[in-house]
Parts: structure tokens; sequence; C-alpha cells
């Protein structure tokens, strides 16, 4: 994932699993058990109440 720019993690830890949040890319990786288990993908919204989506399709 470093390769791809995302290094940038902010971790919040609950009862049995941790959230890994990549703001820049609004990523959510969600582990249990050292393990992941829930992979969110979102999109921030430009000043022009346009998708500003981060990830380039191929």
């Amino acid at each position: 994932m470093a390769e791809k720019g995302l290094v940038k993690f902010t971790q919040e830890e609950f009862d049995t699993f941790k959230n890994y949040f990549n703001e820049d890319h609004w990523l959510i990786l969600q582990t249990e058990f050292e393990e992941v288990v829930k992979v969110e993908l979102g999109a921030i919204i430009n000043s022009k109440d346009e998708f500003d989506w981060k990830f380039n399709s191929k």
C-alpha cells in the first residue's frame, strides 16, 4: 500500500477490532484479531458539489 501512497492512517481501537482510516483517500480498513474483515471506500465532495474520486479507473 505504501507504493500507492497509502502510508498515513489514523487508528481507532474498539473491543475486539481496530479501524485504520486514511483521510486523503477516504479509506477505512477494519481488522479483527489481526485480519482485515471490512473495507470501506468513500468519496470526497469538492467545492463544486461533485465527487472527488481519489482512485483512477483503468
